[in-house]
């Protein structure tokens, strides 16, 4: 059994809307609405390690690839633009 990142994404926090609107008491829901939360959070931080596979809710191409490194920007440049713009 492999594990569908997208289908972990759109089920964890469906089940735990459920789950809040059964459980009783606001610490209790408050707890596992964080959990769920950092949960979602953490696996959709996966698809920048894992590849997902195009389907019928997910459409990839060259283009909507993201890159997971931040763009490096110098201070020249910074510096250069400032210059330019007359700040």
């Amino acid at each position: 059994m492999s594990f569908d990142v997208l289908s972990a994404i759109l089920v964890i926090p469906a089940v735990s809307a459920a789950l809040l609107a059964v459980l009783p008491g606001y610490r209790q829901t408050a707890k596992l609405n964080v959990v769920a939360a950092l949960a979602t959070f953490l696996t959709s931080l996966s698809l920048f390690v894992v590849e997902p596979v195009s389907g019928q809710y997910l459409l990839e191409d060259d283009l909507n690839k993201v890159s997971a490194s931040p763009h490096r920007c110098s201070a020249r440049a910074i510096s250069s633009t400032r210059s330019r713009s007359g700040a």
